[in-house]
């Protein structure tokens, strides 16, 4: 438990500015990684379709051959968007968090106590996310997650799956091209 206020001020700051930047981080990250696989799927879709006229060019034989690579990039992907997904949450609930908080201090209602707002938070989470929480808690000896470390390994996790897939396909064309 956080012993200085200060300290806990200062963690609330810093994961609120590293989940902004995340968030726009992950959301450039997510336009590459998309069109780099839609663009990918097109390309062996036309190769597909118009096999006899390229045999020339691309054994189509290796096509089929590189189809659970391509499977394995889109399992990549789906990974990085799941937590790219998380990221986009954390920051969005930082950002709202902020405004209910002008908002209240506005119409002046009294600040609720950390444990009530812990409770409701915790009734709040779906039964997957409340285990989460409980696993969390049971590895870290009872600490309080530092948001701003895990919106920074969860962008990082999102990268390497991005990169990951990317490597992938382009290893996947490098082998139908160069036979």
């Amino acid at each position: 438990m956080d012993t200085d206020p200060d300290e806990g001020i200062a963690n609330a700051f810093v994961a609120s500015i590293l989940a902004a930047g995340a968030d726009r981080g992950f959301r450039s990250l997510d336009v590459f990684v998309t069109w780099f696989v839609a663009g990918t799927a097109a390309a062996m879709g036309l190769a597909a379709a118009n096999a006899d006229k390229i045999q020339w060019l691309i054994d189509t034989d290796r096509i089929g051959d590189g189809m659970p690579w391509f499977g394995l990039v889109l399992g990549l992907v789906l990974i990085s968007k799941f937590f790219g997904s998380l990221i986009c949450t954390m920051a969005g609930a930082m950002e709202a968090s902020v405004g209910v908080m002008r908002q209240f201090d506005e119409i002046r209602v009294p600040v609720v106590g950390l444990a009530a707002f812990e409770a409701a938070l915790h009734r709040a989470r779906p039964w997957p996310l409340r285990l989460l929480a409980w696993t969390w808690k049971l590895c870290n000896c009872g600490r309080k997650p530092n948001l701003g470390k895990v919106v920074t390994w969860l962008l990082l996790l999102s990268g390497l799956c991005a990169m990951g897939a990317a490597g992938i396909t382009v290893s996947f064309w490098v082998r139908i091209l160069v036979s």
